[in-house]
């Protein structure tokens, strides 16, 4: 989990909020499942897919707006969760 793009030196302590359940040292030097990789693969190609889909039917200004409204909901989700948690 932690391979994602931040590393982690080994005497830090563990953030389960930011590295997830399994980003301890043994996440670390075992390879994932088989599975996993073939699973975010297809998770992947067929967001894609629906993404050309939508594209071809509506043009492109479809998908750019369908991934502001999202950037904006999920910014006032924050903002919500914020507020609720003080």
């Amino acid at each position: 989990m932690a391979s994602g793009g931040m590393k982690r030196d080994i005497s830090e302590t563990h953030d389960t909020l930011r590295f997830g359940l399994n980003a301890g040292v043994k996440a670390d030097l075992a390879p994932p499942h088989p599975l996993q990789s073939t699973i975010q693969s297809e998770a992947k190609f067929w967001t894609d897919k629906k993404k050309f889909g939508a594209e071809a039917i509506y043009g492109s200004a479809f998908n750019i707006r369908k991934d502001l409204d999202a950037q904006i909901l999920s910014r006032f989700a924050f903002v919500y969760m914020v507020l609720l948690s003080s």
